[in-house]
């Protein structure tokens, strides 16, 4: 068995209670096994307290899992957090689908749209993950606040807005009025160029690309020189993006 130095055991004095065993193995170059047994023989954790100001933010703000603030307020490891509040017999809270839903929104009066202020998809629609899957806030909005959606209905918009969630701004029709109404509402032409949600570049930056291509400018030069993805160049080279400029 490897011999341990008088520097390691100050290492591992200093640093338990801090990192977790795993990261003082892997800074000292040995095995959690061998960290866990000179923990005890040192009774090093024995000496790791917990003053009644630290159990009483645990106590408040465990439930909330708010990592960043709990090692900030305690100045403790994650690891040792949840050691002490397992002890303590601390959970997290698990939130209602509707409580997660309404800390990402962005509520104004009955009349006005309510923008959704988490994660979006990139035509703009909200979207929520729930066991494990990405469900569009609109629907969940209508679910929640007006009742079921038949098989094969869409919500749709009567702000045209993708991002709001306002269930009085949200109406059920089937997929020819969806069409129907995108129509009638001007939202059926195609966006080109800067327009386009998927685009990553400008139009100047396009034009001075296709310049540089006619000059048999190499696509990996281009790319460095541009500071975007090879991908881009590419499409572009090929006709597959930005054929309007």
């Amino acid at each position: 068995m490897k011999k341990w130095m008088k520097k390691e055991i100050e290492v591992l004095r200093k640093q338990y209670g801090k990192i977790t065993r795993q990261q003082i193995a892997i800074k000292l170059g040995r095995t959690k096994r061998s960290i866990d047994n000179k923990i005890n023989n040192l009774g090093i954790a024995k000496g790791i307290g917990w003053t009644e100001q630290e159990i009483m933010y645990l106590k408040l703000f465990y439930s909330e899992k708010n990592k960043a603030k709990l090692m900030k307020l305690i100045n403790k490891s994650w690891f040792t957090i949840i050691a002490k509040a397992r002890s303590l017999g601390l959970s997290f809270q698990r939130l209602t689908i509707e409580q997660r839903f309404w800390k990402c929104v962005d509520k104004k009066s009955n009349d006005e749209c309510w923008n959704w202020t988490g994660q979006k998809n990139e035509k703009g629609y909200g979207q929520l993950k729930i066991k494990y899957k990405y469900i569009s806030t609109h629907r969940l909005s209508y679910e929640l606040f007006v009742g079921d959606i038949s098989s094969g209905l869409c919500v749709c918009h009567h702000c045209d807005n993708p991002s709001c969630v306002n269930p009085k701004h949200l109406w059920l029709g089937t997929i020819s009025e969806n069409n129907e109404d995108m129509v009638n509402k001007g939202r059926n032409k195609f966006l080109i160029g800067e327009q386009h949600p998927s685009s990553k570049i400008t139009e100047k930056q396009a034009k001075i690309i296709k310049e540089l291509l006619e000059q048999n400018t190499s696509p990996t030069v281009i790319s460095r020189k541009m500071k975007v993805s090879r991908r881009i160049i590419y499409h572009i080279k090929y006709g597959e993006t930005w054929k309007h400029i």
